[in-house]
């Protein structure tokens, strides 16, 4: 069994458009300088275009895994699948329609080696649409495990898919299965576990931005249990009365709706210093 330095854990859905698919295998196929394979999840995919690029792509480059679920099992379960499967070190994620800038993974793993207290890392991260990626805003997140943690009472302090683990950091719980939030609550069970945070500077993830999909993620089921989730943040993190307020603004913003919700979320963005 052939050993890589990281693994790329990716998942395709049968939402996704196929040339965002073909830039982001693309951007992901052509870095340098790491040794890596690319865990990829065909999650109950039906669209024959989408089956026939993934399985050409896996006949071509040996680097590339599929794993293929019969049916949609989300995010999650792919991520967890895939966690399992990996043949190194590190896990680096990556989602379906956003783009690795160059140099991406090795700068990861550089870091990663540099600092061996350092459990998960993420990087600043550009946000596009149309155009070029590095013309869009640029996102930067707090740096330091105790900045990291100041930040999580308030919003997550990280770009999810920008990020890189260590295999040891799910020994601590894999993604869970039963939440909207998925993400949140990996960070929080890792912080409940000893894990160590960190963020790098540099921008080296673009990810694309689709208002539409934004506006459908607002609805109070989904605001509600993020408003739940970031209250057990607040909990493990001691934020605080202020914190609390600034949750059910959040709340209040995201199911009313109107001129509410951009008035908090430009809130929001400041809180991340952006």
């Amino acid at each position: 069994m052939q050993n890589f330095e990281m693994t790329v854990a990716m998942s395709v859905y049968d939402g996704v458009e196929l040339h965002h698919l073909q830039a982001a295998l693309g951007s992901v196929l052509s870095q340098s300088g790491v040794d890596f394979e690319v865990c990829l999840v065909m999650d109950g995919i039906k669209r024959e275009d989408l089956r026939s690029y993934l399985i050409a792509q896996a006949d071509a480059d040996s680097r590339i895994n599929l794993i293929d679920f019969e049916r949609n099992r989300k995010l999650p379960a792919a991520l967890n699948a895939i966690v399992r499967a990996m043949k190194s070190d590190f896990l680096v994620r990556m989602d379906s329609d956003d783009l690795c800038v160059p140099g991406r993974f090795k700068v990861l793993v550089d870091f990663m080696r540099s600092n061996p207290d350092v459990d998960a890392a993420g990087s600043g991260s550009f946000e596009f649409s149309d155009g070029p990626f590095d013309q869009g805003l640029q996102r930067r997140y707090p740096q330091t495990h105790e900045e990291i943690v100041r930040q999580f009472n308030y919003n997550n302090p990280f770009c999810h898919p920008s990020m890189i683990f260590r295999k040891r950091f799910f020994e601590l719980g894999l993604y869970p299965l039963w939440t909207l939030n998925e993400d949140t609550l990996l960070f929080l069970n890792g912080l409940a576990g000893g894990a160590r945070y960190a963020n790098i500077p540099q921008p080296l993830y673009a990810h694309r931005y689709d208002a539409d999909v934004g506006k459908r993620r607002q609805n109070w089921k989904r605001s509600f249990t993020i408003f739940l989730d970031r209250l057990r943040v607040i909990d493990k993190c001691d934020g605080g009365m202020k914190a609390r307020l600034y949750a059910f603004m959040l709340l209040l913003g995201q199911t009313l709706g109107g001129p509410v919700y951009p008035l908090v979320r430009r809130l929001m963005l400041k809180r991340r210093a952006l």
